[in-house]
């Protein structure tokens, strides 16, 4: 029996020495490193030939060593926490990722896991500690978070689909372009991003290029979930395996709207500076030929009849044609200071009850003589039912857009007939224009209302004028608080119109009338007064009202005129210019009438544009008369005050 003991104990002691052997193999052999740690103290007992390897150390330099001389100093508080935990039961081991410095060869990334070993002396605890360096693995890792971050963060829209179109990825700043929210993003395809503002013809080469291995560049007109348009610049290309087989695409696209309205201001600034320089050579052209033009006639002519030579009736015709090219460039002078003023927002408009069809007729009468001299028919189109007799508005207005329409359609007529009037509509009124002129090109409608444009430009243009009647027209309607509309046929005629609101002569406010009228003089001559500091007008004015036995005194500005009618109580009239050096006719108006009420005051004015009646009115002037002052004019407004020329 004792025998049998023995060659138990014998057999225990054999198993024992091979158990020992095995685990020292496979502890020394392992794949891993493995050490055996003082959970206490840290200090290390035993360890393999990997742990030295990972550790970049001998196995003899390690069991001089502690853990913590191997970790690196970010990493060692939170090993010690879980150590912590490990000593006092709460838990029964623990795995983490941390770093092993190696004094050569630098850092090397390690999964750690502590399994705790008993030992049976509670003050001495131990624990097996195995490690892999997954250094390759953790840069990889890193590599591809940082990867995803950039994805996650790009400020670009970035998308995967399959290979139907169908969304299996989208980033943030998809979601924020879209307005879809990542969830509403995932499976839907990216049709549902189309706006049907991109040419269908763009879709086919995109999915012929990404389909055949290319990759696509191009901008797209996108619709966001709000149904707002957006421009993308989008790159898709596909995502292929290494054997070629196509499996994603991926579209890279950048939000451009604000990028391309930049373009779009940046390109509509350099057209209309290239405009602006076109219209500064047209002006220049334009204003050199329409003002040197008439007065080579006016001075021609007025040369020619100084010669004793010339008979009668050629100094009667050259007199016409020197009326005729004044009249013209008074027209061309009148429209640059329109456009002027409509430009720099001075022009206003004035609302007053006056007989429509009177200044219809009045056009009629106007543009008759011309009509019948290129034998044309000039019909004037007066609706019998819903026939308007008295408007409220601004008739010096509406007669000069008359006026210029009415022009252009003489000019660019050569037979046939020319119609103008109006229609009343709901709440507004229609004048019109139509001709069977030369008509106007589809292309060039859109250019007739700039400044200085006909469609036969500057040297080439075959008719005369300004360029500007148009343009002046759209700009008085403005202010009529109207539009204006153009309908022309090339080789057929054209139809111009204007629309305004319709206002009834009883909703205008009747103007205040301030002018006194002289029906009966005390008896003797009459003496005016001229206050006009240029020689020339006054010696027109003087020559005109002398022929009448008229007494005339002179004043150079405006205090000597106030001056004259303090010392001279039998001045009967005073012709008042507006612009004078010292005092103004304005201001000089207003001191005379605060001792001369009842002294009338003619303004005489080379501004005349619409308002400045208002305005010399208030002053306290009577009446005005507009420069150029004729005899027939200057004639019909002093009868008003008794005096007749």
């Amino acid at each position: 029996m004792l025998r049998y003991i023995e060659e138990i104990e014998l057999e225990n002691k054999e198993n024992l020495f091979q158990s020992e052997g095995l685990f020292k193999t496979i502890f020394n052999e392992a794949p891993f490193g493995i050490s055996l740690t003082d959970s206490m103290t840290g200090e290390i007992y035993e360890v393999n030939h990997m742990f030295a390897k990972i550790a970049g150390r001998t196995i003899k330099e390690l069991k001089y060593l502690n853990w913590m001389c191997l970790t690196h100093t970010d990493d060692i508080q939170k090993e010690m926490d879980q150590m912590t935990l490990l000593n006092s039961g709460k838990i029964t081991g623990f795995q983490l990722e941390k770093r092993f410095v190696r004094p050569k060869e630098g850092v090397v990334w390690i999964n750690m896991k502590i399994v705790p070993l008993g030992t049976g002396i509670k003050s001495n605890p131990c624990h097996l500690c195995m490690i892999e360096d997954i250094t390759d693995r953790y840069l990889k890792e890193s590599e591809l978070r940082k990867l995803s971050r950039a994805v996650q963060q790009s400020p670009v829209s970035i998308i995967i689909t399959d290979l139907e179109g169908n969304i299996i990825y989208g980033n943030p700043k998809a979601s924020e372009i879209t307005g879809y929210k990542p969830e509403e993003l995932l499976g839907k395809n990216v049709r549902i991003m189309k706006s049907g503002g991109t040419p269908g013809e763009t879709y086919i080469h995109l999915w012929e290029t990404i389909t055949s291995g290319n990759e696509w560049r191009g901008e797209i007109l996108n619709k966001k979930k709000n149904g707002e348009l957006y421009w993308e610049s989008t790159f898709i290309s596909p995502v292929m395996k290494s054997n070629g087989i196509i499996t994603n695409f991926l579209a890279i696209k950048e939000d451009i709207t604000e990028r391309k309205k930049v373009i779009e201001e940046l390109e509509s600034a350099k057209h209309k500076a290239e405009s602006s320089d076109r219209l500064k050579t047209a002006f220049i052209n334009n204003i050199s030929h329409e003002t040197r033009t008439p007065l080579n006639g006016i001075l021609g002519f007025s040369n020619l009849l100084l010669q004793p030579d010339i008979p009668h009736e050629e100094r009667l015709m050259f007199h016409s044609m020197i009326q005729e090219s004044s009249n013209r460039l008074l027209y061309t002078i009148s429209n640059y200071m329109d456009i002027a003023l409509i430009a720099s927002g001075n022009m206003a408009a004035s609302c007053r009850t006056f007989n429509l069809n009177q200044v219809l007729q009045s056009l009629w009468n106007q543009f008759k003589p011309a009509c019948d001299l290129k034998g044309l028919n000039l019909i004037l189109n007066i609706p019998e039912q819903n026939m308007i007799t008295s408007l409220c508005s601004d008739a010096v207005i509406i007669r000069k857009v008359f006026s210029h329409m009415l022009d252009n359609s003489v000019k660019f007529t050569k037979q046939g007939e020319i119609t103008f009037g109006y229609n009343g509509k709901p709440g507004a009124i229609e004048f019109f224009v139509k001709d069977t002129g030369i008509g106007i090109s589809k292309d060039s409608q859109l250019l007739i209302f700039e400044s200085f444009i006909q469609e036969e430009f500057l040297n080439t243009r075959g008719y005369e004028g300004s360029g500007l009647g148009l343009s002046i027209s759209q700009g008085l309607v403005a202010l009529l608080g109207g539009s204006i509309h153009a309908d022309s046929e090339k080789g057929i005629g054209s139809r111009f119109s204007f629309t305004i609101p319709y206002k009834a002569a009883d909703s205008c406010e009747l103007p205040s009338d301030n002018r006194v009228l002289k029906e009966h003089l005390l008896p003797g001559k009459p003496v005016i007064l001229i206050a006009d500091d240029d020689r020339y007008n006054f010696i027109l004015i003087e020559t005109i009202l002398k022929r009448s036995d008229i007494t005339v005194y002179a004043a150079e500005n405006g205090q000597e005129a106030v001056d004259f009618c303090h010392e001279h109580p039998e001045i009967s009239l005073v012709l008042m210019d507006m612009k004078m050096p010292v005092m103004d006719g304005l201001e000089a108006t207003r001191e005379i009438k605060a001792f001369r009420k009842d002294l009338p005051v003619i303004a005489i004015t080379a501004f005349a544009m619409s308002g400045d009646e208002e305005r010399i009115l208030a002053s306290g002037c009577d009446d005005y008369v507009p420069k150029p002052v004729s005899r027939d004019q200057l004639s019909t407004k002093l009868s008003k005050f008794g005096i007749m020329v």
